[in-house]
């Protein structure tokens, strides 16, 4: 980041020329109090300037000078990128510039928490108070560190004489690297070096602030731009291993090992994360090689059957390090489900991208390997009855007290308190628990269950996003430690069911089961075609009635009283299904999609899996994709339901058949100190599909 004298308009007009990474606009030490006013003026023609195009900071005054309203007042506008807050000394500095942040942007049109805000730490009392700094604000992108105004504050000399730091400054450094990391920030910034004439000093300076941990380094000269790339950005050669360590790493991922060798050399996970951010470090074009969302994260999972491994099965598919602990006799899910050749299917799915390791928590070696395994953990799931975790050892108060920072999900059928928490659990038992099953059917019928984990696969949803949450608010929140997640099977079910609980308690009503219709609007539901096939459609809105009316031939019925807004056709949905389901009955299915598609009227055709898997759309999609697997061949598994643009989810390898396959990789890699034995008898888990 090139440093530019706020006073200086030849020099601002130069934004955007010179091949700094970010520019810095001073309003601060550059500008003489004489001339702050005009600073303020020309900085905001800079930035309307060149903001668009390049990326455009200012420092402003610090905090007590009583200047800092006018320099926000007069830079805040769109093309600003972000604010360095000089000599900060304590998150009151922060709040009160994001809180002018926060209203200047409401005023200008700026979005909201688009500013961001590198704060600079040059003084003791800044740095006593560095991990309140560093979590003050979700603005912050990084921190800085000013060494010349430190130097003043603690009497050493700056520069350093001989161009050697003072331990006392190594030390104030090393402390910003650390409370960065604390604070889940990226590496922070090392201040100017003012000589620009003394490239080779500013050159053993900036090595020595990577070799500290520092991302990157401010500028007072171009002169000084190429000294501080060729320092900060990796080298060809650097570029060159990296590419081949992260190639290997991924080709073992693919065959389901965790760690391989290259030239003696052994690559695993936090070996192939440096390789991927020398890469994005050295900005070039890597999309063949896209980071991973979750790459940070480990994950220990001790659950079994369905609604606990779909947490972890997301969070593995985001790119997280699952470690999936299996009793010696074999995982539960290994015996749900269909078989192909002895191989459970079921199992390759919800199993991917999972290490598998061997151990039986009835055996106090094994429950010290989960205790090792919890101290550098992110994340473990659990879905034993209440108490049993406690009763090993192994209970959220246990291991949070070896590390503080896990975020620890209980997964059971009602959860670990009220009066049904000891109860055993299942997916069937919360669909009717919920009031899903009551519902669900025709209204002369029984009351249906889905033929399929649906509890538990709405429990593994709310839980997956319930960990990100911990995660973000452990990591960039602020919180800085981990938490206890109490996830039922039948809360998050009864949480999608729409208002039940509200019209019952404020007008009395019950919902019965209705088949296939709504009791909110009409018409709603599945309608046989001519040759024998099956669509359904909903009338969401009154516009959209009016297009299906359309498609059907029946405009008039859009101007009939019985069928003018919702509450009116819901009252007349008898007939409106009668006149909506004779003309459906009357085509073919491809007519029906043709009419329905020219009215842009929504409608689909009910599917089984073998139409979804020669679908279109489907495939283009890739809602499904085909997996190597050694067992198998290539095996078809449903993709993760998200899309994202720069941190895609992937399916690296699918579930292993053997069991326990990755124990002695696990062990060695992690330095377990355990052999693998003891008894079959552990205590089976509470929830899942039955």
């Amino acid at each position: 980041m090139l440093f530019v004298p706020g006073s200086d308009e030849s020099k601002l007009f130069k934004i955007g020329t010179l091949e700094a990474s970010a520019y810095i606009i001073d309003l601060e030490d550059a500008v003489a109090p004489s001339a702050k006013a005009q600073a303020r003026r020309l900085a905001a023609g800079a930035i309307a300037r060149s903001g668009r195009t390049s990326e455009v900071w200012v420092r402003v005054n610090a905090v007590p000078s009583g200047m800092l309203l006018d320099d926000l007042d007069a830079i805040v506008a769109p093309g600003l990128a972000g604010v360095l807050l000089p000599k900060t000394e304590s998150a009151e500095d922060l709040h009160s510039l994001d809180s002018l942040l926060t209203l200047l942007e409401a005023r200008r049109g700026v979005s909201k928490g688009s500013v961001r805000v590198l704060p600079i730490v040059e003084t003791v009392a800044g740095l006593s108070h560095v991990d309140d700094i560093a979590s003050a604000s979700l603005r912050i992108s990084c921190l800085a560190f000013g060494a010349g105004d430190f130097s003043l504050d603690v009497g050493l000399p700056w520069p350093p004489p001989g161009g050697r730091l003072s331990q006392t400054i190594i030390n104030a450094k090393a402390e910003l690297v650390l409370a960065s990391r604390r604070a889940g920030l990226s590496a922070p910034h090392d201040g100017v070096y003012p000589h620009f004439r003394k490239p080779d000093a500013l050159r053993a300076e900036a090595e020595e602030a990577l070799a500290l941990g520092f991302g990157g380094k401010h500028a007072i000269h171009p002169n000084q731009l190429q000294i501080i790339f060729k320092v900060f950005r990796p080298s060809e050669e650097a570029v060159s291993e990296a590419r081949q360590v992260l190639a290997a790493y991924e080709r073992g991922r693919e065959a389901g090992v965790g760690g391989v060798h290259i030239d003696g050399r052994f690559i695993d996970r936090p070996v192939a994360e440096r390789a991927r951010r020398v890469l994005a470090a050295s900005g070039l074009d890597v999309d063949d090689v896209k980071p991973s969302a979750l790459a940070q994260i480990r994950v220990i999972d001790v659950s079994s059957l369905l609604a606990g491994p779909l947490i972890s099965t997301n969070l593995g598919d985001l790119g997280a390090d699952v470690i999936k602990i299996e009793h010696p006799r074999g995982d539960d899910a290994r015996r749900w489900g269909m078989s192909k050749n002895g191989i459970p299917l079921w199992w390759k799915t919800i199993s991917r991208n999972k290490r598998l390791l061997r151990l039986d928590l009835n055996v106090e070696e094994s429950r010290n390997a989960v205790r090792l395994l919890a101290r550098d953990a992110d994340v473990l799931i659990e879905n034993f009855r209440p108490g049993r975790m406690e009763s090993w050892g192994l209970g959220p108060n246990d291991l949070l007290l070896l590390n503080p920072r896990l975020i620890f999900i209980r997964v059971t059928g009602f959860g670990q308190t009220g009066p049904y928490a000891d109860r055993p659990g299942f997916g069937t038992l919360a669909e009717a628990f919920s009031g899903f099953a009551h519902m669900t059917g025709e209204p002369d019928g029984p009351p249906t269950l889905p033929p399929f984990g649906l509890a538990d696969g709405v429990a593994g949803l709310v839980g997956t996003y319930a960990a990100l949450a911990a995660l973000y608010w452990r990591d960039a929140g602020g919180g800085n430690r981990g938490q206890v997640i109490d996830l039922s099977l039948y809360e998050p079910l009864f949480s999608i069911l729409g208002p039940q609980i509200t019209e019952y308690t404020q007008l009395g009503v019950v919902q019965h089961r209705q088949g296939n219709r709504s009791p909110r609007t009409a018409p709603r539901n599945a309608y046989p075609t001519a040759d024998d096939r099956w669509v359904v459609l909903s009338a969401g809105t009154q516009q959209i009635a009016d297009r299906i009316f359309g498609a059907i031939e029946r405009p008039e019925l859009g101007r009939d009283a019985r069928f003018r807004d919702a509450a009116a056709r819901s009252a007349n949905a008898d007939a409106i299904d009668a006149i909506v389901g004779e003309w459906i009955a009357s085509h073919s299915l491809a007519d029906v999609l043709e009419r329905f598609n020219e009215a842009q009227a929504p409608i689909v055709p009910v599917f089984d899996i073998s139409q979804i898997h020669s679908d279109p759309h489907y495939r283009q999609r890739g809602s499904f994709i085909e997996c190597p697997d050694p067992d198998l061949g290539l095996v078809t598994v449903a993709a993760m339901p998200v899309r994202l643009s720069v941190t895609p989810a992937s399916v690296r390898w699918l579930g292993k058949t053997s069991v326990g396959a990755d124990t002695a990789d696990v062990v060695r890699e992690l330095g377990l100190p355990i052999t693998i034995g003891g008894s079959v008898d552990t205590e089976i888990a509470v929830e899942g599909p039955d």
